[in-house]
């Protein structure tokens, strides 16, 4: 579409569904825009978490054999085995290091983590006033 000049009074809705790092904030540059032309721009907003990815490394490093999710994500990423330590792929001979290269963090983790968090703070009120929950 680079280059096209588009003459009719119409709204251009474009709504970005994978980040393509490549061609972040280039999309309105395609565009002649004459005064008719209205654009909608949709763009998913990421932040970067890195106490989130601190935090999640040190658990998966060290409580992964508590948790089954943990066992089986650490097996799957690492071709390790759950064992004592004598074999050469055991999981806990990974790294923190090499855990943290392969550690992507996904669009959706800043949503989780909030609605984590207001999970929390209305069992943290139902726990002060459990006389709320008799009135349902």
């Amino acid at each position: 579409m680079s280059g096209r000049e588009f003459g009719s009074e119409k709204t251009w809705i474009i709504a970005e569904l994978g980040i393509d790092e490549d061609r972040s904030g280039k999309e309105l540059q395609e565009f002649v825009v004459d005064s008719d032309l209205q654009i909608i721009y949709l763009r998913q907003q990421q932040h970067d978490l890195p106490q989130f990815k601190n935090y999640f490394l040190r658990v998966l490093k060290n409580n992964y054999q508590s948790y089954s999710l943990l066992s089986s994500l650490i097996q799957q990423m690492y071709n390790c085995t759950l064992s004592n330590g004598n074999n050469t792929d055991d999981c806990s001979k990974v790294d923190i290091q090499r855990m943290a290269l392969s550690y992507k963090q996904t669009s959706t983790v800043e949503s989780i983590i909030k609605a984590i968090y207001a999970l929390t703070a209305v069992a943290a009120n139902l726990q002060k006033k459990p006389h709320v929950l008799t009135k349902w």
